[in-house]
């Protein structure tokens, strides 16, 4: 069951919501991101958060829609399953925020029009298949269900993702257009604000990936290869770019320290002989970071291992030392995700629970409505009989009555006429009138 908020609670909530969507170009913190995406499971619903989320100035500070952009798409993924459903409604507040920073010539105001784009082709995309997580996680046995045996359906299925993760190849394009990174980079807190979907949009794009490129496999085994020629060749070239974006981010150690990166194949695949699954790599992966208040900030020492300046005599134990250091906050980084992984399932499951004891309530409480009118229905009919049988009594007696009253009538009447004749004959003997006058 959802839990009911008090006045407390929504304050709180607001100012989570607040203090994610800010306008300030930095980072948002990962505390302020979890709380709304926890209120949503509370009350199991994101019309909550939609409403806080859009008294925000998003159409007044590009930083704030910015922040908009990834909190929403955040929640999309991993809030709770009514989210996408309940969200379909403000892909007009999407819309008309990406025509208006479209009209603006900015980076950011660039980024933006990108990122609500995103954002409203994968409302369509899970509106049209449902069946599909935020997160788009599913089993092979899930996909292939969802896919099903009709063809048309699949091949409309591949175009959806296609177009899916078009939308995923522009947005991190346009985000690195703006923004030049080496493997030597340490990222500032302006830079973290911008790349911050980056790390999204590796975790779905693998995903949308690997369906585009099971799906092409399951049309080539039952279609003539001419008729997927323009198919396979946006596909090919969606895997050029694919490969390009994950090696680029392969490079640079602020993505490979937050996520998995898979690596594609050097030749995309040709959908004959061998198998798909030969193409389709790990699955990147990025459990959210658990964010402790006064965490110091980490930041990776750069040993040059080329220089062979005197004053670098105590480089090795200052590498051995970072080692051991990096090691450590390796572990921790380890367990924390763990942990977070944990929390994850255990929102997911409660969830899951709260959905089930919702519905069983439901039934119960339908239940009882139905035997509540059946008893009604059953007094209300004894009591129409009730009645029905005593206007039927009261009939009979009406009856009686009258016949009754007839009978006497009319015994009245022969008792009236022979009093009549008796008078008359009495008025003829006195006035000695004859019989036939």
């Amino acid at each position: 069951m959802a839990k009911v908020y008090r006045e407390k609670d929504y304050e709180k909530y607001a100012h989570s919501i607040q203090k994610a969507i800010n306008n300030q170009e930095c980072a948002i913190k990962q505390k302020h991101i979890r709380s709304a995406i926890i209120g949503t499971f509370e009350t199991q619903s994101p019309k909550i958060f939609w409403v806080y989320a859009l008294r925000t100035p998003y159409l007044e500070n590009r930083f704030v829609a910015w922040k908009l952009c990834l909190v929403v798409h955040r929640v999309l993924r991993e809030g709770h399953p009514l989210c996408l459903e309940d969200s379909q409604k403000h892909a007009k507040e999407l819309t008309d925020m990406r025509a208006f920073w479209n009209h603006l010539n900015d980076d950011y105001c660039e980024m933006i029009g990108l990122y609500a784009s995103l954002l409203i082709n994968k409302l369509h995309f899970h509106n049209i298949y449902p069946r599909f997580p935020g997160d788009l996680t599913v089993t092979s046995e899930e996909f292939n269900s969802i896919v099903g045996s009709d063809i048309n359906k699949a091949f409309d299925m591949a175009i959806e993702i296609m177009n899916y993760l078009d939308q995923i190849l522009d947005l991190q394009e346009g985000v690195f257009s703006t923004i030049s990174l080496t493997r030597y980079t340490l990222i500032t807190t302006t830079e973290e604000c911008r790349l911050a979907p980056i790390i999204i949009c590796i975790e779905e794009s693998s995903k949308l990936y690997e369906y585009s490129a099971r799906l092409l496999d399951i049309l080539h085994s039952k279609l003539q290869p001419d008729i997927l020629i323009e198919a396979k060749g946006r596909f090919m070239t969606q895997f050029t770019a694919l490969k390009t974006f994950f090696e680029y981010c392969n490079e640079i150690p602020y993505f490979t320290n937050s996520v998995s990166i898979p690596l594609l194949p050097k030749d995309p695949p040709e959908f004959t002989v061998k198998d798909v699954s030969e193409y389709v790599n790990e699955q990147a992966s990025a459990p959210p970071i658990i964010e402790y208040e006064n965490e110091p900030i980490y930041e990776a020492i750069l040993v040059d291992t080329e220089t062979n300046d005197e004053n670098n005599t105590n480089l090795p134990l200052q590498a051995t030392e970072y080692d051991e250091k990096e090691f450590l906050m390796a572990e921790c980084e380890n367990l924390r995700r763990q942990i977070d992984i944990l929390n994850s399932k255990y929102y997911r499951d409660t969830s899951l629970l709260k959905d089930k004891i919702l519905i069983l309530e439901n039934d119960l409480a339908l239940k009882e409505s139905e035997l509540k009118n059946e008893k009604q229905e059953k007094e209300n009919l004894l009591k129409r009989i009730q009645e029905d049988a005593e206007t039927q009594d009261s009939k009979s007696l009406i009856h009686e009555e009258m016949d009754k009253l007839c009978l006497k009538i009319h015994d009245n009447n022969k008792q009236e006429g022979r009093r009549t004749k008796s008078t008359k004959k009495n008025l003829r003997v006195s006035f000695n009138i004859p019989e036939n006058n």
